[in-house]
């Protein structure tokens, strides 16, 4: 048989495949519909494995693997296709309206930090109150002593942003907004002098990482790092030394009455900081283009192409996903998903229906507005 014939071959197969899948599908309509009518549980994993073991079982054992495989997606399709047809109600606190109309915001940081520029570029009319940690910020929040609250992440380190998920979670807060901003640092002293005659200067760590091309071409600067960029500005301004400088935003030299030196010092291929906006609320409006998730999966081969399996089958793209381990239950993997996606849509209903179906430990983390700044 040569190439045609075989690809002649495969094309009367997928034909035949389709016919069976077909009839397969309607059978299985069949069956949540009379699930429907006599409020019988909608899935049984239990029967699942089963059916998928059996399956497997019966094939040849160079096609064992393969079956499995084939039959899982199988399943997880038809699965899909039930919950169209049953439609049940969930429940997720969506709440109509908007993070912007917070009255109140916690902001971690100083005065002239990036978090408290985009802070008072976000809430012009708001109270904004600054605290020096994170924990400091989300009490605030959960004790109702603010409405929202804005922590960066620093995109470039992971471990900080699961963290960060999994206080959300446990605390029942949820992400409305983040802002990507794009560093401009700037490098700054008490007196306009040259880049030349400094020997110290001070910044958070992370912009020192962004301005290290800067520093290596200077090489009589010595860099230090500091709590964030405003206080080594305050720092600096209340220094006697006269070779001392600041690398930090216009905004924040200015805002402690240093002179720039020298603009835009950053690498070129320096990271955004994202700024995180949250609150108790799950707000939700036409302006959310991201939807985070989180659920708990069984850490075996296969998990994770059934999760992508079911986004790629409601045409839903990701954005980001996160994974870590549960020290407590080595058989479960945590998993932290940000998808592209508004809550009034009719394919991000579904998928949410699903997951909360299939997956008891699912929760939403945020419908999310996406800003960039400064």
């Amino acid at each position: 048989m040569d190439l045609q014939e075989s690809r002649a071959r495969i094309d009367q197969i997928d034909q035949k495949l389709l016919t069976l899948f077909e009839e397969r599908m309607q059978t299985v309509s069949e069956v949540a519909k009379y699930k429907k009518e006599h409020n019988l549980p909608i899935f049984h994993p239990d029967r699942e494995k089963q059916i998928i073991q059996n399956m497997k079982d019966k094939a040849s054992p160079e096609m064992q693997e393969y079956a499995e495989l084939f039959f899982t997606n199988l399943m997880e399709t038809s699965k899909c296709y039930q919950l169209s047809i049953l439609s049940p109600s969930f429940q997720i606190p969506f709440q109509r309206g908007s993070v912007l109309q917070s009255k109140s915001i916690a902001c971690k940081g100083n005065k002239g930090t990036y978090s408290h520029q985009v802070a008072k570029e976000l809430f012009p009319e708001g109270n904004i109150c600054l605290y020096d940690s994170f924990d400091e910020v989300f009490e605030a929040v959960l004790q109702d002593r603010a409405d929202c609250g804005i922590i960066p992440i620093v995109n470039t380190d992971d471990r900080v942003l699961t963290d960060f998920y999994h206080l959300m979670e446990q605390n029942h807060l949820y992400v409305n907004l983040t802002d990507t901003v794009t560093l401009s640092p700037c490098i700054a002293a008490k007196a306009l002098i040259p880049v030349e005659v400094l020997s110290t200067v001070y910044s958070h760590q992370f912009i020192l990482e962004q301005c290290s091309d800067f520093l290596k071409n200077h090489t009589q600067i010595f860099p230090k790092a500091y709590k964030d960029t405003a206080l080594a500005a305050k720092y600096v301004f209340a220094s006697d030394s006269n070779n001392t400088g600041v690398i930090c935003s216009e905004p924040c030299a200015k805002q402690y009455g240093l002179e720039i030196l020298q603009r835009n010092i950053q690498n070129s291929e320096a990271m955004p900081v994202e700024l995180m906006i949250f609150s108790k609320k799950l707000y939700t409006n036409e302006e959310c283009q991201k939807i985070s998730i989180s659920l708990k999966v069984s850490n075996h081969p296969g998990e994770l192409d059934k999760i992508l399996s079911k986004l790629a089958l409601y045409h839903l793209n990701i954005d980001k996903i996160e994974s870590c381990p549960i020290p407590s239950d080595p058989g479960q993997i945590q998993l932290y998903l940000d998808f592209w996606g508004n809550s009034t849509q009719k394919q991000t209903e579904s998928l949410l229906m699903d997951f909360s179906y299939n997956y008891e430990s699912f929760a939403v983390l945020g419908c999310i507005q996406l800003r960039k700044s400064l």
